[in-house]
């Protein structure tokens, strides 16, 4: 299983709709209005994918292929309930995911503290970003 790891709005969906054109597995999603917004980004794309279906629509059998691209994992996970914690497998999830998530924190740490004239702070934060854009280069160097 591979996972698409990205900040809200910024192409996880895309990136789902992408890999079904290429794959031709169906992608899976939490709601009828998400299942139609997804088939009509795939025509403004120009792309051809299998129609969209619903997890209630893949439980009653509705459905093609025995591989499916999941769209927004955390709505299924959370019809189980209010969970306090999970798990998952390291290989799962790309090494250039956790850079980018850690720069992401970092970025929005760096704002705050620069809107409250913390200048040293946001001179070690910039100091940790330089770090991990190193990493994450050396990361996909070594690819």
């Amino acid at each position: 299983m591979n996972l698409i790891c990205k900040n809200r709005g910024t192409g996880k969906t895309y990136d789902l709709i992408k890999m079904s054109a290429e794959t031709g597995y169906q992608i899976v999603v939490h709601t009828d209005t998400v299942k139609r917004m997804v088939s009509e980004k795939a025509k403004e794309m120009g792309l051809h994918i299998l129609p969209p279906i619903t997890r209630k629509e893949m439980n009653l059998g509705q459905y093609r292929g025995n591989t499916f691209l999941i769209d927004e994992l955390e709505t299924f996970v959370q019809e189980f309930g209010n969970i306090y914690a999970a798990t998952i497998n390291k290989e799962n999830v790309s090494e250039d995911d956790v850079y980018q998530r850690n720069i992401d924190i970092l970025l929005k740490d760096y704002e705050k503290v620069i809107a409250n004239k913390d200048y040293n702070s946001g001179m070690n934060i910039l100091k940790n970003i330089d770090s991990l854009n190193r990493q994450l280069d050396m990361a996909k160097y070594r690819e």
